[in-house]
């Protein structure tokens, strides 16, 4: 069934901070996972409702900050992702996915992969800054027409800053990125 959390911190647990089965919605509203080893939110959900998670926080965590796995959109807003040993945002869904950050912007740094987005649908990134990660943004939704939009994004990374790849359009406003091998790969063929 339905599953809701409202205003909760899981700080340094054995295998994760959060983990949540589900085949209802899932919604998390201020939930901050610290120094876990494992993932710090991790949810994983069948029902094709939009998953909603507001004001977030995972890091320190010896896997992914936020993971989330959903059969339907994903509707994210975080506020501090960092420090994370592997992605600190990684989501894998049909729908639409849209991450903005919840306050002016999330910060989502020191990560090995800023965010990782999987989805045939629409992705709509806005108001993160991302610094000092290995890679910045991987968004995937090959072989779709689903379109990417980015929207007042900087950071920095050491690889690559934006790696899309679309057959739909890709719209980049006010984005900054600095100090990549490549600030922006972007395969829309």
């Amino acid at each position: 069934g339905p599953y809701y959390m409202q205003s909760g911190e899981f700080d340094a647990n054995g295998l994760g901070g959060v983990y949540i089965l589900s085949n209802g919605a899932v919604g998390l509203t201020g939930v901050h996972a610290l120094n876990n080893y494992g993932d710090g939110i991790h949810v994983e959900t069948t029902s094709t409702a939009t998953f909603q998670g507001k004001d977030l926080s995972a890091s320190n965590n010896s896997r992914e900050g936020i993971y989330i796995n959903s059969a339907g959109a994903v509707n994210l807003n975080p506020n501090n992702v960092a420090n994370n040993f592997l992605a600190g945002i990684n989501i894998h869904a049909p729908g639409a996915v849209m991450i903005t950050g919840s306050k002016d912007y999330a910060s989502v740094h020191d990560n090995l992969v800023s965010i990782i987005v999987t989805s045939p649908g629409n992705i709509t990134i806005s108001n993160i800054g991302a610094s000092d990660n290995v890679l910045g943004f991987l968004l995937m939704n090959s072989g779709t027409t689903g379109n990417v939009t980015l929207k007042n994004i900087s950071g920095s990374s050491e690889v690559v800053g934006f790696d899309i790849d679309t057959q739909g359009s890709v719209s980049l406003t006010n984005v900054f990125w600095y100090g990549a091998d490549f600030g922006a790969l972007i395969d829309n063929h």
